[in-house]
C-alpha cells in the first residue's frame, strides 16, 4: 500500500503565516508512482494534514470536521458546526437531486468548508491566495462567500454573522459541485442563487415592473456582452447588481419552461467562450439571446465572444 512519503511535511510551506501545498513537490512525486495507488487516502491526508495546519495558524481555536464525504475547518462552536454540517447535508441532497450526475464530478475526494469568524482573517486569507505561489484559478474580488478552485478546491465562508451561514454554504456548494465545468459565469451564478434559495428565485429580485424597467435600461446590445462575457460580476457597483438580478429571473423563466433534466444536460454541455449558445440551441432548440429577449424585450441580446477579453482578463469570481 502505497503512503506518504516521510518528506511529504515539507509539502506543505507557510506564506504571510498561512499554509499552501507545494505543488510542484507533489507533482513531481505523484508522477514518480507507477502502480495502482490509493490516491484518495493520499488527498485525504493531504487535505487533513493542510486544514489542521491552517486552524493551527489562526488565532483562534478551530477544528477539523470529517463527515460523510465533507472535510470542514470551522471554529470551536457547536452551533456553527452544526449550521454547517446540516446544511451541507441538505445542500447535496438538493443539489443532486436538480443536477442528478452532473453534479459533484470532483476529481478530490473531499468537499472541502473552511469557516472563517473574523472578518479580517477572512481578507488576509484571499490576499495570502492572491500572493502564493505555485497556484492557479480565479481570485474573488469581493464578497464574504465563495468558492476557490485553486489549490485545494474549496469553499470559503464567514460566520461572523451567524444568520448568513446557511445561505453562504448553499449558494457556494453549488460551485463547488460543478467547478469542473467551463460554465459560464451568468448560468454559475443563476443556479447557485436557485440553491441557496432552497429552489426558489425569490430572494433577490422579482418580477415586479420597476425590476424589469431597471433591467431594460442598464442592458442593450452594448452592455449585454458584459453579462454574456461575465464581466459585469466585476463590477463592484449597479452592474453587477443587475447581472445577478438578469440571471436570476433567466433561470425562473427557465426553470417554468424546461424540466431540471433538461437544465441539468445544458449546464453539463454549456460553455463560457459562448456563454452557452451552442448549448441552448442543442438542448432547448433557441440561442440564448432568446433566453434574455423574455425578460429584456425584442434587441440584439446575442453574445459576441469576438469582443470579449480584449484585455485579457478573467472576471470569473465565483461568488
Amino acid at each position: 500500500m502505497l503512503t506518504l512519503p516521510s518528506e511529504s511535511k515539507d509539502w506543505l510551506i507557510t506564506t504571510h503565516n498561512l499554509p499552501h501545498l507545494d505543488w510542484d513537490k507533489y507533482d513531481q512525486w505523484a508522477a514518480s508512482q507507477h502502480d495502482e495507488s490509493p490516491w484518495r487516502d493520499i488527498q485525504l491526508e493531504l487535505i487533513q494534514n493542510w486544514l489542521i495546519r491552517f486552524g493551527d495558524a489562526l488565532d483562534d481555536n478551530y477544528q477539523v470536521i470529517s463527515f460523510d464525504g465533507f472535510l470542514i475547518l470551522c471554529p470551536e462552536d457547536e452551533r456553527i458546526a452544526r449550521i454547517i454540517v446540516r446544511t451541507a447535508e441538505e445542500s447535496v441532497k438538493h443539489i443532486t437531486s436538480f443536477l442528478g450526475d452532473v453534479a459533484f464530478k470532483h476529481t478530490w475526494p473531499a468537499n472541502i468548508i473552511v469557516a472563517l469568524n473574523d472578518r479580517q482573517a477572512y481578507v488576509n486569507y484571499l490576499d495570502h491566495l492572491d500572493r502564493s505561489e505555485n497556484q492557479t484559478g480565479a481570485i474573488p474580488i469581493g464578497g464574504e462567500a465563495c468558492f476557490i478552485s485553486r489549490g485545494f478546491p474549496h469553499t470559503l465562508i464567514n460566520c461572523f454573522e451567524i444568520a448568513h451561514v446557511e445561505t453562504q454554504v448553499r449558494h457556494e456548494l453549488f460551485h463547488a459541485s460543478v467547478y469542473r465545468y467551463p460554465i459560464p459565469l451568468w448560468l454559475d451564478e443563476a443556479i447557485a442563487c436557485y440553491a441557496q434559495n432552497k429552489g426558489h428565485c425569490t430572494t433577490h429580485f422579482d418580477e415586479a415592473s420597476d425590476t424589469i424597467e431597471r433591467l431594460r435600461t442598464m442592458w442593450n446590445q452594448d452592455t449585454i456582452q458584459q453579462f454574456w462575457s461575465g464581466d459585469g460580476w466585476s463590477h463592484p457597483d449597479v452592474l453587477n447588481r443587475m447581472s445577478y438580478a438578469l440571471s436570476e429571473i433567466i433561470m425562473r423563466d427557465m426553470l417554468n419552461r424546461y424540466s431540471h433534466q433538461d437544465i441539468s444536460e445544458f449546464v453539463s454541455l454549456a460553455n463560457h467562450h459562448d456563454a452557452g449558445e451552442a448549448a441552448a440551441r442543442k438542448v432547448f432548440n433557441l440561442g440564448i439571446a432568446d433566453l434574455a429577449a423574455s425578460v429584456l424585450g425584442p434587441g440584439d441580446w446575442t453574445p459576441k465572444p469576438a469582443t470579449w477579453y480584449l484585455d485579457d482578463h478573467d472576471s470569473s469570481s465565483n461568488l
